[in-house]
């Protein structure tokens, strides 16, 4: 127990140098590609929930035995499909959109781990395309198998927290679950370039996950800001990224 406080508290003094290391590596630039794909998810979201909506609202008149109108019924049936249609892109977005994002980011966060470690240890890592998208392809495969793992986790304790006795436990241990496969994927940047194997990577992960709940945690408590945290998750990204390589630079040396 005493090993995963500890891991905890190599992730948030991570985050607490996060912003310094940024400053002294001049990677302030980095934060323009999250913003851009925040204004592209707007854009497109808004048109898709907006059509999504009018799809809604054409099948409940369709099986509403009479004419909509204008009157309060059609209103009620308009906000109501509507606030369905809401829902169901937040959930998603709560459940797979971290995910995608991060698959997204993956050539910018690989890059982001390459520098924070070339300024921490004074290694120079020259540009090579092909080391360079087999990061980004391993990436890749690290968050779909994290995110298999995650759904299958997570379906098994919504089946147990039907059980009264121990249903009020099943939200923190999601949260922990959660945090600890997207730890696992920041960490995993780090781990990769030293040329860990995926086996050895999640070996390690295991030894250290206090590390990688924290690394994951302080991603989602940025993300699950009401209102705001799903607009936060690109920018926030990167700050777990810098914090990942700043923990896994010490911990990578046990190997």
């Amino acid at each position: 127990m005493r090993h995963f406080f500890a891991g905890l508290g190599l992730a948030f003094r991570g985050y607490a140098q996060s912003f310094r290391t940024i400053s002294a590596c001049k990677l302030g630039w980095v934060f323009a590609v999250p913003l851009l794909i925040l204004l592209l998810n707007l854009w497109v979201g808004g048109n898709l929930a907006y059509h999504l909506t009018a799809h809604a609202t054409d099948w409940f008149r369709d099986i509403i035995p009479f004419s909509m109108g204008n009157g309060w019924l059609a209103g009620l049936i308009r906000t109501l499909s509507a606030f369905i249609v809401w829902l169901s892109l937040f959930f998603v977005m709560v459940y797979v959109g971290g995910t995608v994002l991060l698959i997204l980011l993956s050539p910018l966060l690989a890059y982001i781990s390459e520098r924070v470690e070339a300024h921490l240890t004074g290694r120079s890592y020259p540009f090579r395309l092909g080391e360079l998208l087999s990061d980004i392809v391993r990436g890749i495969r690290i968050a779909l198998r994290n995110l298999a793992v995650e759904v299958g986790l997570t379906a098994a304790l919504f089946l147990v927290g039907l059980i009264p006795a121990v249903g009020f436990l099943v939200p923190f241990v999601l949260f922990g679950v959660a945090a600890y496969y997207y730890g696992f994927a920041f960490m995993d940047y780090t781990l990769e370039r030293r040329r860990y194997t995926v086996r050895q990577s999640i070996a390690l992960v295991r030894r250290h996950r206090g590390a990688a709940v924290g690394l994951g945690a302080g991603y989602m408590l940025l993300t699950t800001i009401p209102f705001v945290g799903l607009a936060l998750a690109g920018f926030a990204s990167i700050l777990s990224e810098v914090a990942a390589t700043l923990a896994c630079n010490e911990l990578a040396e046990e190997r």
